[in-house]
């Protein structure tokens, strides 16, 4: 009986000694590119035949280097995108975000409502979830 109590104490210390080197929290918050939309609000406005959409975002950059923000565009849906016509909706930034810090990006476009009512404006579903920015960083070698 004192055999198998002292291999059980064995097997307990031993686990609590060897697992806690097992859980690496700094994985958890890794990004792949440091750069986080942490909120985003969006606004309809215009008339019926062209409906104003009004954006913005924060972009956080979550990295330990500054990183330019050449431009950022809305990604909408085969249908919304549909009712741009020849507009274009790439919002030019050409700003710098620097470590640790964030920016709040705005911008708007037209989409085309020409005959359409309130309500069929509504049942579009103009939704503002995604962009797809794109952005430079200066790296070096790191001996």
């Amino acid at each position: 009986m004192i055999n198998l109590k002292h291999i059980m104490s064995s097997l307990i210390l031993a686990s609590v000694l060897i697992f806690p080197g097992c859980n690496n929290t700094e994985s958890i918050d890794v990004i792949d590119d440091g750069l986080v939309i942490n909120s985003i609000s969006y606004s309809l406005g215009g008339d019926l035949d062209k409906t104003v959409v009004s954006y913005n975002f924060n972009l956080w950059n979550r990295t330990e280097n500054s990183i330019n923000i050449i431009s950022a565009t809305p990604i909408l849906t085969e249908e919304l995108s549909g009712r741009l016509g020849n507009q274009s909706i790439v919002n030019e930034i050409n700003r710098t975000i620097n470590s640790n810090t964030s920016e709040v990006i705005t911008g708007s476009f037209y989409l085309d409502t020409n005959g359409l009512d309130k309500k069929e404006i509504e049942k579009l579903n103009i939704e503002l979830k995604q962009f797809r920015v794109l952005s430079e960083q200066t790296l070096g070698f790191d001996k």
